[in-house]
């Protein structure tokens, strides 16, 4: 657990996995996560994928394009409560000529625990707003990462369901 303390986040294979602590602002007065806070893990942890394979977010801006949010699904399993370590597991689950979906687990860290599970669906666009193709650069470099056994849809009964 104390490595998870200076570790931020890792590459397992073709799955990032990123370290949050939930913070007391993002409990309610239940004393659990508030589950807003969920999306907001799951951009860490896209955002810690693509930064682990080495093609970060800001570099896909840089050439002129956006990934635009086009689709979230979120399913909670039990909560996540104050000080908790986190642990968000993201997959590149589908790349499409314009589109793009993410799967993610977010898991305790203490147990090892699913806590909530989700994709989310995301089209290239460009700065001016107009959909458009993946550029070929990110599409080749994004591709070996790929889950080899995705089948490019979205996942029947939450992320990672195959396995």
């Amino acid at each position: 657990m104390t490595d998870l303390l200076t570790r931020r986040e890792w590459l397992e294979g073709n799955e990032a996995c990123a370290v949050v602590s939930v913070r007391y602002a993002e409990t309610d007065a239940m004393g659990i996560a508030h589950h807003s806070n969920t999306i907001i893990w799951f951009e860490e942890g896209r955002s810690s994928l693509l930064r682990c394979v080495g093609y970060p977010y800001s570099q896909i801006e840089q050439a002129g394009f956006y990934l635009t949010v086009a689709e979230v699904m979120a399913r909670y399993v039990t909560p996540a409560r104050y000080e908790d370590l986190l642990i968000i597991r993201t997959r590149l689950g589908a790349l499409r000529s314009r589109g793009i979906r993410f799967d993610y687990q977010i898991v305790r860290a203490r147990d090892s625990l699913v806590l909530a599970g989700g994709y989310s669906r995301h089209i290239c666009i460009t700065h001016a707003g107009q959909p458009t193709r993946i550029p070929e650069a990110v599409m080749n470099y994004l591709t070996p990462y790929l889950q080899p056994d995705s089948p490019g849809q979205r996942p029947r009964h939450g992320p990672f369901a195959h396995e």
